[in-house]
């Protein structure tokens, strides 16, 4: 027989789901293996051979301080074209952050709270590329980067999963139900409360699309989603001209568009716009090639015809049909355009933070006798299944369906 729930601490008695939006970077360097090959070839001298082993060191360090170096530099410059922040328009949160690193790449992640954060994030990054380039050319390397940026919505559509390495040292109130006990950490990550044992990572639909567009980078290509291309064009029409002339980090980059590929795993294979922001807008040559084949992309910033043709096609294409053709929101920003959250969204967060707080009262592992039975309730199972189908088809959240109670073994 089992024993009914026993009360959770006061802190721990109720776990908020919120909704959140976030910018994920990628950046990664061009020629790397040819580089490493070419230093360690027969004959070099022993200084000549390990030549390969700074830059790539000092790679991560550079990225990681560059990207704070340059998000206060343009948030500062940004923010000054209206101090007061009467209009509320200038809301940044903390700069991008270091998520991980993958031999040759470095990747930041960071939680958008306006869309001026969105558009102060992809201007911090172009200008981390150009100090790499700016840096890799004064120490004579023949190296380059490419990068890559992508939105991301959580919970819906993606997930936020807190991935622990020692059980032992997580914060006592284990939930027996994995998505519950992901959530509780991920609610007492948040506080500050879980500093050690546990890893954050993010999965989903839209942050497996980055993964695929990245692939596509060079150079002088950042490639970025249909959805960060939307945004950063609805910012650029939000500022007036006046501003935008003042401060140059108010509008966007130039954008190219490569048509729309097939990407592997992505919308069932059906064709997904490659989009991509200018990202060494002084190169000599790329701006006579530009002449000669007579691109609209010249200088830094594109004109009016070109930034609404551009933000016309990406809001035909963010349809609703598929998550992965959703337009972004930020829930609470002060945008009412950007802050509206899709009323199924709102239902689906209200679903997660009822089931998700139903197991806190009814399987903390604290509460449950050691050998004894109990029930795991229909909506925890449902929820299980319907987020693990939804991650693993990358389709819409599934509604609920029904469900007999199973014992607990």
């Amino acid at each position: 027989m089992s024993r009914p729930p026993v009360a959770l601490p006061q802190s721990q008695a109720r776990i908020t789901i919120r909704s959140s939006l976030r910018l994920f970077l990628s950046l990664d360097i061009v020629g790397s293996t040819e580089f490493k090959q070419a230093s360690r070839s027969t004959g070099a001298s022993r200084e000549i051979a390990d030549a390969w082993v700074e830059p790539f060191l000092s790679f991560y360090q550079i990225s990681v301080e560059q990207m704070d170096a340059q998000w206060s530099r343009i948030c500062g410059e940004m923010a000054a074209i209206e101090p007061s922040n009467k209009s509320e328009r200038f809301v940044f949160g903390t700069p991008p952050e270091f998520w991980k690193g993958a031999g040759d790449e470095v990747l930041f992640s960071k939680e958008v709270h306006s869309p001026l954060d969105a558009m102060a994030t992809v201007h911090t990054f172009l200008s981390v590329i150009k100090e790499h380039r700016a840096r890799f050319a004064h120490k004579d390397v023949r190296l380059d980067v490419k990068g890559a940026a992508w939105l991301a919505g959580f919970p819906v559509n993606n997930v936020e999963a807190m991935l622990p390495a020692q059980y032992g040292a997580l914060p006592p109130g284990r939930l027996d139900e994995p998505v519950a006990e992901n959530y509780r950490l991920l609610d007492l990550h948040r506080a500050g409360q879980v500093a050690t044992g546990c890893q954050l990572d993010y999965v989903g639909p839209s942050v497996d699309l980055g993964f695929r567009l990245r692939e596509h980078a060079t150079p002088r290509r950042l490639v970025v989603s249909a959805d960060l291309v939307w945004l950063l064009c609805h910012t650029h029409d939000s500022c007036s001209d006046r501003e935008r002339k003042r401060c140059r980090f108010l509008a966007i980059p130039h954008v190219g568009y490569d048509g729309r590929r097939g990407l592997k795993g992505v919308l069932g294979g059906q064709p997904y716009p490659l989009l991509w922001i200018e990202a060494d807008p002084d190169n000599r040559i790329d701006r006579a090639e530009d002449a000669i084949l007579r691109h609209p992309l010249s200088g830094h910033t594109p004109d009016g015809d070109r930034v609404d043709d551009i933000s016309r096609f990406c809001a035909l294409f963010l349809n609703g049909r598929t998550p992965l053709q959703s337009r972004p929101y930020i829930a609470g920003c002060t945008d009412p355009e950007i802050s509206a959250v899709p009323p199924e969204h709102r239902a689906w967060l209200a679903r997660i933070e009822s089931v998700v707080n139903g197991e806190v009262e009814r399987l903390s592992v604290d509460g449950i006798e050691e050998g004894g039975t109990g029930v795991i309730p229909p909506d925890a199972a449902t929820f299980a299944d319907s987020l693990a189908r939804q991650v693993g088809s990358r389709g819409k959240p599934l509604p609920p369906t029904s469900r007999k109670r199973t014992p607990r073994r």
